[in-house]
């Protein structure tokens, strides 16, 4: 058998809703990647440091032109799990955990500690 008859297959790679499984994907390399929602497909090409996480829709994080981050909505699944394909191994599946939320009163108390007696 001659090598040019070998075909290498894809790698698969499955995200599911965060209310399943809180998790996300990681571009590692620059690759077009085929994203399957179920009920339609879509090719993508995606770029190092994207990342994808599907609450509800398919939220695609990725550098603007402005060199900022910011979230891109794309469709929604037809089941609880989109999958994706890519020719290389170029994709990570990881936890997803979300950033605590902060809150920006501090030192307000002392402020209104000087208008009002306690």
């Amino acid at each position: 058998m001659s090598l040019c008859c070998l075909k290498k297959s894809p790698f698969i790679y499955i995200l599911n809703d965060v209310s399943i499984k809180k998790e996300k994907i990681q571009i590692l390399n620059d690759c077009l990647v085929t994203i399957n929602y179920g009920n339609k497909i879509e090719e993508l090409f995606v770029r190092a440091n994207d990342l994808f996480k599907y609450n509800t829709n398919l939220i695609h994080t990725h550098r603007n032109s402005y060199d900022m981050y910011v979230d891109g909505y794309k469709s929604k699944g037809l089941h609880n799990t989109i999958k994706f394909t890519c020719n290389t191994d170029s994709l990570k599946i990881t936890e997803f955990v979300e950033a605590p939320i902060e809150y920006g009163a501090c030192g307000e108390d002392e402020k209104w500690d000087g208008i009002f007696d306690k």
